[in-house]
């Protein structure tokens, strides 16, 4: 094992998915993305890409830094409101999740999906 691989397969237990799931979303075979997992390859053209997927910097997957925090540049949000929101999820600790979400959702897509989040961790008491 490796660092990265560890981190990795950590990064991706956390949100509940396979590693096809992983190797779809990156538009590579599973054997390819288990090799990551396992430390006999490094992901180096999908880097970018697992970071995006995972929330977390390019560092962190490397095991180069333990702070796992990914600021999206706020040009990722060109809607100004869209902005807003994604400002209200990152200073959240129970919202931040959401940061991976994609860029195109509108507004009210993300109005929608910060309220599901927010009733969902009141719910489950993790506010």
């Amino acid at each position: 094992m490796t660092v990265t691989g560890d981190r990795l397969r950590a990064l991706r237990q956390n949100l509940g998915i396979s590693q096809e799931e992983v190797a779809k979303k990156l538009g590579i075979s599973r054997p390819a993305y288990v090799n990551y997992e396992q430390g006999k390859s490094q992901p180096v053209r999908k880097l970018k890409e697992l970071a995006t997927l995972f929330d977390v910097t390019t560092d962190y997957i490397l095991g180069k830094d333990d702070e796992k925090v990914f600021e999206p540049p706020a040009t990722l949000f060109k809607d100004p409101k869209v902005r807003r929101a994604v400002e209200k999820a990152r200073n959240n600790p129970q919202l931040q999740t959401l940061l991976c979400v994609s860029s195109s959702l509108n507004e009210d897509e993300l109005d929608s999906l910060l309220t599901l989040a927010e009733h969902y961790a009141k719910r489950h008491n993790m506010t």
